[in-house]
């Protein structure tokens, strides 16, 4: 049987023939469709050293300059896109079924949030550093306070919510609203910043949907914390729990140490036991105790820390 041109036919390889063309495409999901769809660029890489250096184009759904970022390895798992809100000016009104967290690269601004019959919108302010959440399906727009452009990285789960639907006008125009997620609570936005530990992990954990730095955040620990050993710089492990959600996502907050100092010092308020089967080694001249293998537990109600310089 022939082709003709309406149609296309399967011809069996001859002798000495493959089948196939000899190569194995990763055939384009809808994400993938979608983003090609939106006429903005698409950095395809392991990463990206400066966002603020990606080639920006003319977003109409978005009403400012932009541009996709699909790192390998996340594909049809997590979605990144930096866009550029114009001097002055506001982003269009957004709505969809995915989540959506927002780096503050440059720029500062306000980010306004509220759900299908709510007449009042809830405001808070973003500056450079800032990160945020928007709640699942609910109204959002974003402004720009200042004369020069803002630059926003924002991070969604878009892959997941598009490869499994397909369908752009349900993901973006779906009336359902997630109360559960978004109730209008008048402190929904308010920065928190206690710490406390993750229930799953057991690292600590901030609840908050607004950081207002997280290049330099601020916390207040809500429960002992661990000393670590003198000298040591290294980071407290963390986490975030966002847009009311009980899943948690990482976040870089630096640990403030303290200095494992001789029990009669009045600036230690934590009385520190050795485990059993653990050794402490001499002190050493001029310094504190080198601790070997030694695990410390808190026995105390609290650890004071000295103050941020």
């Amino acid at each position: 049987m022939h082709d003709t041109p309406d149609q296309v036919h399967w011809h069996e390889p001859k002798a000495g023939e493959n089948a196939g063309y000899g190569t194995f495409k990763r055939a384009p999901m809808p994400y993938d469709r979608f983003m090609e769809a939106e006429g903005v660029p698409v950095h395809r890489g392991i990463g990206v050293r400066r966002v603020q250096d990606l080639p920006l184009a003319p977003w109409k759904r978005l009403g400012g300059r932009g541009s996709y970022i699909q790192l390998y390895g996340t594909e049809g798992l997590w979605g990144l896109y930096v866009v550029e809100a114009p001097s002055a000016g506001a982003l269009n009104v957004e709505r969809h079924l995915y989540e959506k967290v927002v780096l503050v690269v440059e720029g500062r601004g306000t980010t306004e949030v509220w759900q299908e019959g709510q007449t009042k919108r809830h405001a808070f302010e973003w500056q450079k550093g800032s990160l945020f959440s928007i709640p699942l399906n609910a109204y959002h727009r974003l402004i720009n306070a200042a004369s020069a452009p803002a630059l926003l990285l924002c991070g969604t789960s878009a892959p997941n919510v598009m490869n499994v639907i397909d369908n752009t006008e349900f993901i973006f125009n779906c009336p359902y609203t997630f109360t559960e997620r978004f109730s209008g609570a008048e402190d929904y936005f308010k920065p928190r910043d206690d710490i406390e530990p993750d229930p799953i992990r057991g690292l600590a954990m901030r609840r908050t949907n607004v950081i207002p730095d997280i290049v330099n955040p601020r916390f207040r620990s809500t429960t002992a914390a661990r000393p670590a050993i003198a000298g040591s710089s290294r980071s407290w492990p963390a986490t975030v729990s966002t847009c009311g959600s009980d899943s948690t996502r990482p976040a870089a907050i630096p640990r403030r140490t303290s200095t494992l100092l001789p029990p009669s010092s009045s600036a230690s308020r934590a009385r520190v036991t050795p485990m059993p089967g653990r050794k402490r080694s001499a002190p050493r001249p001029g310094g504190t105790a080198k601790l070997t293998r030694y695990s410390a537990r808190i026995t105390s109600r609290s650890v004071s820390f000295p103050p941020r310089p």
